[in-house]
């Protein structure tokens, strides 16, 4: 598996439809856009004054944190070390904010600036992710807080060969507090089951496929929509968020509580202080 995990990396460096970050308009699984939505929801009540979010992608949290939160908080920047994403996001998007290309391990700013910083599913791609946390660290303020969401790396996953390692709990954990956070409350993305192995492969196998030999999103997605109807799965194209959308069943929960409902936590969500 691990050989095939290899070759699976070196292909997907070179598609147009990178599964590492999420594309406005792209069909997805019902339930990876459910989760996508509930985590920028649940990020909202902690933002306030200076926010940044690092990985914004294509922007698809920023208009919706501005928007959502014009009047409370100061200023929200977004960056990002696509540069091709960036322009997306100036062409396409209503967001009005400051965009930055930057890179994760070192961040552009001085020293205790943020009040949040917000960085979804984002620390899996790091190299070096206890550089990025250091950096957090220096440039928010005193009960600044550090909104992240990654992979559980405790359950079996789909084929993901876009991350770089996936975190267990005690991993995770050790790694905040040892570089300055004082707290760290733990909430999950619930699950109902884990992925089997080889269906995930042959999705993925299926999507690459597709990602190489189709230029053109539309038919990319009428293929794709077709391929979830017949394994009887829910699909929907990414869209701008909207809180009337949002499924209960997906939403963010405790990490204790998540397990006394036997539910699987598929990607945790952490609020850590400095």
């Amino acid at each position: 598996m691990d050989s095939v995990k290899h070759l699976l990396r070196l292909l997907e460096k070179y598609r147009r439809r990178s599964r590492e970050r999420e594309r406005i308009d792209l069909v997805y699984s019902y339930p990876d856009t459910q989760r996508l939505m509930h985590r920028y929801y649940f990020a909202l009540k902690y933002c306030k004054g200076n926010v940044l979010e690092v990985g914004c992608g294509e922007g698809y949290g920023l208009n919706y944190i501005l928007r959502k939160l014009s009047g409370i908080v100061d200023h929200v920047i977004g960056g990002d070390i696509s540069v091709d994403a960036l322009r997306k996001v100036k062409k396409d998007s209503e967001y009005s904010g400051q965009l930055i290309c930057l890179d994760a391990h070192f961040l552009p700013f001085r020293d205790n600036i943020f009040n949040a910083v917000i960085a979804l599913e984002l620390i899996e791609h790091l190299r070096y992710p206890q550089k990025f946390i250091k950096e957090v660290i220096r440039i928010l303020k005193n009960d600044g807080a550090l909104i992240l969401s990654t992979p559980n790396g405790e359950v079996k996953r789909p084929i993901e060969p876009y991350h770089d390692r996936l975190f267990k709990k005690m991993e995770l954990e050790e790694l905040l507090l040892r570089h300055g956070f004082y707290k760290v409350d733990w909430f999950a993305l619930p699950a109902e089951k884990e992925a089997n192995k080889f269906i995930s492969l042959l999705k993925y196998m299926i999507d690459l496929f597709l990602d190489l030999t189709l230029k053109n999103d539309l038919a990319y997605n009428k293929i794709l929509n077709v391929l979830y109807k017949l394994t009887m799965s829910r699909a929907e194209k990414l869209e701008d968020i909207n809180e009337e959308k949002l499924d209960s069943i997906f939403a963010p929960r405790r990490l204790e509580d998540l397990k006394q409902q036997k539910l699987i936590a598929w990607n945790f969500i952490i609020v850590a202080r400095k």
